[in-house]
């Protein structure tokens, strides 16, 4: 990113109107303040207020450690795609049958929520698919401290009745199997539509995923199903030292501006401890339903609602 220069203030106008009686001392001072460099008091607070947001924004800019637009060309393979930041390499997917997850040619959005380029799916193919794409040691490290708390965002649509689609943060690759299992026994957090017992449709309800050293996920409810609409979904992680669980929390954000409340959550899982310090993998797997586009992990949740870029 450029170096963060705060914007340049502009003194206050002088004032158009003829100044009334008794008012000539205060216009006297504020001509004053203008030409000796001492900022009105109402100045002084709109600089203070100005620079405040500035500041505030350019923070969370740094707290997003990973991002995934999907800006590659409507219709190529998402596979060796290599855009976004805070990734190690190219995105890796593979089949069963049918085709792979594609780039589709435009992108969801939501709200107010910063979003470009296209999105990724396999909506309307046969058999299932999965892609994944480990991230940078910088932003491992920072993502899976003990003590910490992260969030991922992730805008997903569920366009069809056939819902098994999943999302996962964690330790490796789902296979391309009939069910969203691991292709190697790790751990994850993250998000699905299949139903509590890991393998049934859930019926559209978007639920709390995890994977506990093994290759069969963990699953919790929600009540919550979007039905065919774009939806924001947030995850919230409070890592805890080694032996007390970690905590994951499920959200479908429908403010920009505010952080949720843990008891707001639509699912949560609060009774896993990993070792998340091998977290290094952001996975998809899908039959052939949903629409995933504007990835992104951070260590705030202002961060995670996708802050302006900086200027260059």
């Amino acid at each position: 990113m450029s170096a963060f220069t705060p914007p340049l203030l502009a003194h206050p106008f002088l004032p158009r109107k003829p100044l009334q009686p008794g008012r000539q001392g205060s216009f006297r001072r504020s001509l004053k303040n203008q030409f000796t460099g001492n900022p009105s008091p109402k100045a002084a607070l709109a600089a203070t207020a100005i620079a405040s947001v500035v500041l505030a924004s350019h923070t969370a800019r740094a707290d997003l450690l990973v991002e995934e637009q999907f800006l590659y060309d409507a219709g190529a393979n998402i596979h060796n795609q290599d855009g976004g930041s805070g990734f190690a390499g190219p995105w890796d997917s593979t089949i069963s049958h049918g085709k792979i997850y594609d780039i589709q040619p435009t992108g969801l959005s939501f709200s107010t929520l910063r979003v470009a380029g296209n999105s990724v799916s396999r909506y309307g193919s046969a058999g299932r698919a999965q892609a994944h794409r480990e991230l940078t040691a910088a932003a491992r490290t920072a993502l899976t401290g003990d003590g910490t708390t992260v969030w991922f965002s992730v805008l997903f649509q569920a366009p069809s009745d056939y819902r098994y689609a999943s999302f996962l943060f964690g330790t490796g690759a789902f296979t391309t199997g009939v069910f969203p299992v691991l292709a190697a026994a790790g751990g994850g957090f993250g998000f699905t539509l299949v139903g509590a017992d890991g393998t049934s449709d859930g019926g559209g309800k978007i639920n709390a995923l995890a994977f506990d050293g093994a290759t069969a996920p963990t699953v919790v409810t929600s009540t919550f199903n979007p039905g065919t609409a774009t939806s924001l979904l947030l995850g919230k992680i409070n890592w805890k030292a080694n032996g007390t669980p970690d905590e994951f929390f499920l959200f479908n954000v429908t403010d920009l501006t505010t952080e949720p409340a843990e008891a707001a959550a639509i699912a949560s899982i609060t009774n896993l401890d990993f070792d998340q310090s091998v977290f290094d993998t952001v996975a998809m797997w899908d039959t052939n339903n949903a629409i995933t586009d504007e990835i992104r992990f951070a260590t705030t949740f202002a961060a995670a609602m996708a802050p302006q870029p900086d200027a260059d």
